[in-house]
């Protein structure tokens, strides 16, 4: 018999982890079943004993993807019924077959996820795909999530941000905040034991990263977005204009690119880590750098944030469109 839980949370990224844990109190934690998309890597999800991590077989054809998704929930999940509270992300694989039509908290994926969804391409694709025949089919099978991500629905009814990121279709509904910076303070002992259990930080960690000044977000523009060797010319030119002895090079959790190319006296940090802990510890950097990446957001005390942006390459934004940099940014050129 499944045992019964009053809170799940269903999520695909390390980030969208580390919110969830970060809102909520320790007994909600230990009253939490959690539901991990495929994207989730196999050594986070095994940490917790309450949970089911969706997997996607290759045997089965495409189309018929929502079978498989159908029976993993029903075998592997508890209900979801009307009293359980649920924090999700809506925008994966696996999010319209987990949400279903059930009121939800929208944990957002990377700070500004909404304007950046509302006012870029991503926006226009869903519209295209809301035309298409499948859309249909599996709206269906799916519920009000499927084909209408980040909120931009009728059973989302609260938000957990980061920022002020509030375009106008999420204004009626509940906006809850969370503040990085400084926070590891507020936790127990108990919940703080538990992030160094999640995400594998040692105190040797947080003092090497204490003596960089210049933090480098990386991205997966490659194989995301563009072609390997487009990726390497503009990390290239870059990490060519910053001192590197200054400069800690933070791996996004997907990028596989080897930078050690570009420089092998690059300082690379590559432990599968949310850059927000680093707020979360009280880390300052005197210059956040990247190219898009929405860590460079989230900082909450006065720095220098160097904005390379999409326009930095025609392939990327192509793609992507323009993302929208943070106020206080300066815009960059690889020139």
């Amino acid at each position: 018999m499944k045992k019964h839980f009053n809170r799940f949370c269903h999520i695909g990224s390390i980030y969208s982890l580390l919110l969830y844990i970060a809102y909520s109190t320790d007994e909600q934690l230990r009253d939490t079943f959690y539901i991990f998309d495929w994207m989730i890597p196999n050594e986070f999800a095994q940490k917790f004993k309450n949970s089911y991590h969706f997997h996607r077989h290759s045997f089965i054809p495409r189309m018929f993807s929502w079978i498989d998704l159908f029976i993993q929930k029903k075998l592997f999940c508890p209900c979801i019924d009307k009293e359980s509270e649920l924090f999700a992300n809506d925008h994966l694989w696996s999010s319209s077959a987990v949400i279903d039509n059930h009121s939800y908290t929208l944990l957002e994926d990377s700070a500004g996820i909404c304007s950046n969804y509302w006012c870029g391409n991503l926006r226009h694709k869903y519209e295209s795909y809301r035309k298409s025949k499948s859309y249909k089919i599996r709206n269906f099978l799916f519920g009000s999530v499927e084909g209408f991500p980040h909120a931009n629905n009728e059973i989302c009814t609260d938000l957990l941000l980061t920022t002020d990121d509030f375009p106008d279709y999420i204004s009626k509904k509940t906006i809850h905040r969370i503040k990085w910076f400084g926070l590891w303070n507020t936790f127990s002992k108990w919940k703080q034991e538990y992030i160094k259990n999640v995400y594998d930080i040692s105190t040797e960690d947080l003092d090497f990263i204490k003596t960089k000044k210049i933090v480098l977000f990386t991205q997966p523009l490659y194989p995301d977005l563009i072609s390997a060797k487009e990726h390497e010319r503009i990390y290239q030119a870059i990490i060519e204009k910053y001192p590197i002895e200054k400069m800690l090079i933070k791996v996004h959790p997907r990028d596989t690119f080897l930078y050690e190319k570009i420089n092998e006296k690059l300082t690379i940090y590559r432990k599968t880590l949310p850059s927000q802990v680093f707020d979360m510890f009280g880390i300052k950097f005197s210059t956040a750098v990247t190219v898009f990446s929405s860590a460079a957001k989230n900082f909450e005390y006065p720095i220098t944030i160097d904005w390379y942006g999409t326009e930095c390459s025609d392939e990327l934004f192509k793609k992507v469109g323009r993302a929208i940099p943070p106020n206080n940014a300066c815009i960059k050129t690889l020139l």
